[in-house]
């Protein structure tokens, strides 16, 4: 997916993958097939960085061990699955509603983003992302009461 590979030549990091969360699991982009799967993993198992950072509501950086404590079925899975040693997961939010899905960077690198670029990328990448997904005309309309 274009998004996803852009993302990965202006970040340091060497994959970055998109889900939404919204009703059902769903991962909708890739920047290779080992992104994919790590994507996956989340989806199936239902427990990871994606998920936790959309219920939070907020950006979540993970190392080895943060991986470990929190979602040790992801953990061991992601280690013998994927050369990634660290996840850092950013929510989109279409409207500044509630997150929909989240943004994972993945580093093969042991440790996480800087924070300060976390936060820069919230606004320099993770914003636009979710201006192209959720377009006004396309964003998730709610059913009017019968």
């Amino acid at each position: 997916m274009v998004l996803t590979q852009a993302a990965v030549s202006i970040l340091p990091v060497e994959g970055a993958g998109l889900s939404l969360i919204k009703d059902l699991r769903v991962p909708i982009g890739a920047s290779d097939e080992i992104v994919a799967r790590a994507e996956a993993l989340q989806t199936t198992l239902g427990e990871g960085p994606c998920l936790t950072s959309a219920a939070l509501e907020q950006p979540l950086v993970a190392d080895q061990a943060t991986m470990a404590a929190k979602w040790p079925i992801f953990h061991q899975e992601f280690i013998a699955r994927t050369p990634y040693r660290s996840v850092t997961s950013v929510p989109l939010r279409p409207d500044a509603g509630p997150p929909v899905g989240a943004l994972d960077l993945y580093s093969t690198r042991p440790e996480t983003l800087d924070p300060v670029l976390v936060d820069e990328l919230t606004v320099g990448v993770a914003d636009p992302i979710e201006a192209m997904l959720f377009p006004p005309a396309l964003r998730w309309r709610t059913r009017p009461n019968s």
